[in-house]
């Protein structure tokens, strides 16, 4: 993906891989194309968000979602919180609390499966 596929992640003593899965290497690629004052916000939350819980879902840190229409990688779990990033503009985080989580259905909430998420990370990381 890039020179750098790694990213640093506060929780990396307790889950090693959090360093280098598609969420790091996606993360890394941002801080080194759009620099790391640009990439602070999504690079950061990336890097202190926790793996999200195994749920009917299948929602995982990495999955591509679609909301609205617009596509968003899941970054991982906050307290009570899905972390997520814009894929079309990529220095966006969006948070979404239990209260929002309610309404997502509504919102033509869809989650792509595994291997489609791991291409489309890919992909704009190769871009």
């Amino acid at each position: 993906m890039t020179k750098q596929a790694s990213a640093t992640h506060v929780l990396s003593h307790r889950y090693p891989e959090l360093t280098t899965d598609t969420v790091s290497r996606y993360v890394a690629h941002l801080q080194e194309t759009l620099g790391p004052t640009k990439s602070s916000a999504v690079y950061s939350l990336a890097c202190r968000a926790a793996p999200v819980a195994e749920n009917p879902m299948g929602i995982q840190r990495g999955s591509v979602v679609e909301i609205s229409g617009e596509k968003f990688v899941v970054l991982g779990c906050g307290f009570m919180t899905l972390e997520l990033a814009s894929l079309a503009r990529s220095t966006e985080p969006r948070t979404i609390g239990k209260d929002d989580f309610l309404q997502l259905e509504s919102q033509g909430f869809k989650v792509l499966d595994p291997d489609e998420s791991a291409k489309i990370l890919e992909e704009l990381a190769a871009a």
